[in-house]
C-alpha cells in the first residue's frame, strides 16, 4: 500500500476546506441584523377615559387606567361620600289649606247630684278646618282649628225617677298637628285645647230645669292625609276631647257636671300652592 505524502495530504485538506464553507455560510445565522428598524411604528392602544360616576350606595369610585407612551397613568377621580340629602319629591304639605269634615261620636257626660249620674251621648256632626303646614324633608309641622256644629245628645231616666237630658251644640278646637309624610300620605298625631257649649235638662212630673255652660278642654288624636289630585286631599281622624267641670245652675242648684267624647272625622280639603 503506498500513503500519500505529507504535501499530498496537505493540499487535499485546502481543497475540502474551500468546498465546505459555501455550506457553513449559507446556514450560519448572521452575527448582526442587516438593519436597525427601532420600536415598532404601530400606535400604542389608549382607551378614552370613562367619566367617573358616583355609584347608586354614594361610595367613593375610582377612574380608568390608561397607557401614556411606555408608562401607565390612573384617571383616579375620588367622589367622595355624598353630602347631599336624600331626595324627597315635592313639599306636596306646605302652605294653608281649608276643607270641610261630617262625624260621628259618643261619649260620657257625668252629673254630680246623688239622684243623678252618668248619661250617654251620641250622634253626628258636621264642620270646618283650616290651617297652615311647614314640610321639612319628610316631616310636616303645622297648626290647625276646626269648628263643629252637632247634635251629640243622650237622654237617663234615674231611679230617684229624674229624667236627665245631655246636649252638645257645638264646638272648637286649636292644635299642633305634627306628621310624617311618605309619597302622597301624610301621617299626623295631633293635639291642643278645646271649648264647648253643653246643655243639660232634668226633668220630673211637671218639673223641669235645664241650664248651658262653656265647658274648656284638651283634645288629642291622630289622622292621615292623602292627596288624591293636585291641590285636594282626604282625610280621616280621631279625636279624644276631656273636658274639664263646670257647674250648671238648676233653678238655682248648681250641679257640678264634666264630660269627655270620641269622635271620628273624614273630610276633602283644599291646599293653597
Amino acid at each position: 500500500m503506498i500513503l500519500p505524502s505529507r504535501h499530498e495530504l496537505a493540499v487535499g485538506l485546502a481543497v475540502c476546506a474551500v468546498i465546505a464553507t459555501p455550506a457553513q455560510a449559507q446556514y450560519a445565522p448572521p452575527t448582526q441584523p442587516s438593519c436597525n428598524c427601532g420600536p415598532s411604528a404601530m400606535p400604542a392602544y389608549v382607551p378614552a377615559p370613562q367619566p367617573a360616576v358616583r355609584p347608586l350606595d354614594f361610595s367613593p369610585r375610582s377612574g380608568v387606567t390608561y397607557r401614556d407612551g411606555a408608562n401607565f397613568k390612573s384617571a383616579r377621580t375620588d367622589l367622595g361620600a355624598s353630602s347631599a340629602p336624600p331626595y324627597t319629591g315635592p313639599a306636596l304639605w306646605s302652605g294653608f289649606y281649608v276643607g270641610g269634615h261630617l262625624g260621628l261620636g259618643g261619649g260620657t257626660t257625668r252629673i254630680n247630684d246623688p239622684a243623678l249620674g252618668d248619661v250617654s251621648t251620641r250622634g253626628g256632626f258636621g264642620g270646618v278646618h283650616l290651617g297652615f303646614n311647614v314640610q321639612q324633608g319628610t316631616m310636616v309641622y303645622g297648626v290647625e282649628g276646626d269648628l263643629d256644629l252637632n247634635r251629640m245628645s243622650g237622654r237617663k231616666t234615674f231611679a230617684s225617677g229624674l229624667d236627665a237630658i245631655s246636649d252638645r251644640n257645638w264646638n272648637a278646637s286649636l292644635r299642633g298637628r305634627v306628621g310624617y309624610a311618605f309619597g302622597s300620605a301624610l301621617l299626623y298625631a295631633t293635639g291642643g285645647v278645646t271649648v264647648a257649649e253643653h246643655e243639660v235638662s232634668v226633668a220630673a212630673g211637671g218639673f223641669k230645669a235645664s241650664g248651658k255652660t262653656m265647658y274648656p278642654g284638651v283634645v288629642i288624636g291622630g289622622g292621615l292625609d292623602w292627596t288624591f289630585m293636585p291641590n285636594v286631599s282626604l282625610r280621616t281622624e280621631i279625636l279624644h276631647y276631656r273636658f274639664g267641670s263646670r257647674d250648671i245652675d238648676f233653678g238655682g242648684v248648681n250641679v257640678p257636671t264634666k264630660m269627655d267624647e270620641t269622635v271620628v272625622r273624614a273630610g276633602v280639603t283644599y291646599h293653597f300652592k
